[in-house]
């Protein structure tokens, strides 16, 4: 249940006494579904403050099958093991993060200053289809803007946005320009959520948000 971001700085002193520079330094978050979103978070901290030199890679992973009990059909086939990750670097305006929310009371809902017509796309965590109907059917927004991939490797917690990110521009359901709502689903008392413009290449070898 990890969100990591890591950066590549010059260390202060020498490595070894031959001088040589230290690699990427990783940073574990744990924060359940909501890690990739304080993730972000970190990782656009360490960009905006030039601690970071280059580009950052922001990894959501979540490994339930250890704690799964198989004899419980109605728990085990709701969760799965998974992986994403997003590369993020400085990128020219309109395109970019502009609004990450955090917060820790989970009596009260904070969320991004959107209007429901600026948003192109909302990218959920992915725990379970209903729920996330629900949530889009609460606030107005149209079924037709987000997509589902829990269906195909179950709720994978801090790797679900990364996973439905991806899924995304593989479908087509992401555009040039696009302005998205990442919002995770609450877990315990943590609450969050980030709007941003996404970038899409002509080139998908390289994809930056």
């Amino acid at each position: 249940m990890s969100a990591g971001a890591c950066s590549q700085r010059r260390p202060r002193g020498r490595a070894g006494g031959n001088g040589a520079e230290h690699g990427p330094g990783p940073v574990d978050l744990n924060a359940a579904c909501s890690g990739f979103i304080y993730g972000l978070d970190v990782a656009l901290g360490q960009l905006e403050s030039g601690r970071a030199r280059g580009p950052v890679l922001l990894i959501g992973v979540e490994r339930f099958t250890p704690h799964v009990d198989y004899s419980d059909r109605g728990v085990a086939a709701l969760f799965g093991d998974g992986a994403g990750a997003v590369v993020l670097a400085p990128v020219a305006p309109p395109y970019g993060v502009e609004t990450v929310v955090l917060g820790a009371d989970g009596s009260k809902e904070e969320y991004v200053r959107l209007s429901l017509s600026d948003i192109d796309a909302v990218v959920t965590h992915q725990a379970n289809v209903r729920m996330i109907q629900f949530i889009l059917d609460r606030t107005g927004i149209l079924r037709e803007k987000s997509w589902f991939t829990g269906d195909i490797y179950g709720n994978t917690g801090a790797a679900s946005i990364p996973i439905t990110l991806q899924a995304g521009v593989e479908r087509g359901r992401l555009g040039d320009g696009d302005t998205e709502l990442l919002q995770p689903s609450h877990s315990m008392v943590h609450r969050q959520g980030s709007d941003l413009r996404f970038h899409l290449p002509a080139s998908l070898d390289r994809w930056p948000i």
